[in-house]
């Protein structure tokens, strides 16, 4: 809180609103930790995610206006901008900013709403790649790519190169995980094996 200068009621209000958004979760104690996804939960929400982003981009009047796609390349600039020099507080925001606006194109700021919320929920997921350089060059590139659908009217090429776009995270963040169960799994494995052997040895020692 120090760090933050932030007051006691102000810290348990901000707390609140990200456990209401699904980012963090409280234990009986009253500590707050961020929330940790079982690999088949994650699979359900991107799935959801893709239902409701491929709902929305097949709703969206295309082509797009010339004003529509300048806005958004104005946004992509920024984003990009923001690569170059690794500035990830930037590089969220602008993100956020484009996908915000893309979606919001479909004429539903209900839909559009369900899918941010949704984008809210997977942050821990998608924050794993944040600092990944080639990550984000490479989101940078789809990015205009997603500008440039718009703007021909290729509404199936918009929606394929979104799932894409949107999938790699997920894809990243399950092969880590599944990594780090195995490396887990490994040294239980090798523990067991050590304690069995140490055991042995006391028994012929004492036998």
């Amino acid at each position: 809180m120090g760090r933050f200068e932030l007051t006691r009621h102000l810290s348990r209000r901000v707390l609140q609103q990200l456990e209401g958004l699904g980012l963090v979760t409280s234990d009986s104690t009253g500590g707050t930790m961020v929330r940790a996804f079982g690999l088949d939960e994650i699979e359900h929400i991107y799935e959801i995610r893709h239902v409701l982003q491929d709902c929305a981009m097949r709703r969206m009047p295309l082509p797009a206006p010339a004003e529509f796609v300048a806005q958004l390349l104005q946004i992509h600039k920024r984003h990009l901008a923001a690569v170059r020099r690794n500035d990830l507080s930037a590089i969220f925001r602008t993100n956020e900013e484009l996908h915000d606006a893309i979606f919001l194109a479909c004429g539903n700021p209900v839909l559009a709403g369900a899918i941010k919320r949704y984008a809210w929920l997977t942050h821990g997921i998608r924050s794993r790649l944040f600092a990944d350089p080639v990550h984000l060059k490479r989101a940078a590139v789809e990015h205009l790519r997603l500008i440039t659908a718009l703007e021909r009217g290729d509404r199936q090429g918009l929606v394929e190169i979104n799932r894409a776009h949107v999938s790699r995270p997920k894809t990243a963040y399950i092969a880590l995980q599944r990594a780090i169960d195995l490396d887990t799994a490994t040294h239980g494995e090798e523990n067991a094996i050590v304690k069995s052997s140490t055991r042995t040895g006391v028994s012929r020692r004492e036998t």
